[in-house]
């Protein structure tokens, strides 16, 4: 399932949006399903998401859309 950006844009800051995250991620997690976030641009929505189980993200932070591949790094991510 993919999150929409709109939900996305402040999901660390904005309550509802955090609520409406939760709720699809519940959901998806308990039929099994993927989840993916959109629209991502900020570190801190990033890691909000990731706490909620959105392991698969796109956007912004990570790249700009290009016909280049990306090297794969993001600098920062906390090391395991």
């Amino acid at each position: 399932m993919k999150l929409d950006r709109q939900f996305v844009d402040h999901v660390d800051r904005d309550p509802a949006k955090r609520r409406v995250a939760q709720g699809l991620a519940e959901m998806a997690q308990s039929l099994g399903i993927r989840l993916l976030a959109e629209g991502v641009e900020r570190p801190e929505e990033a890691m909000a998401l990731l706490d909620l189980g959105y392991t698969w993200q796109q956007g912004y932070l990570y790249a700009r859309p290009s016909l280049e591949v990306p090297d794969g790094s993001v600098a920062w991510l906390p090391r395991a």
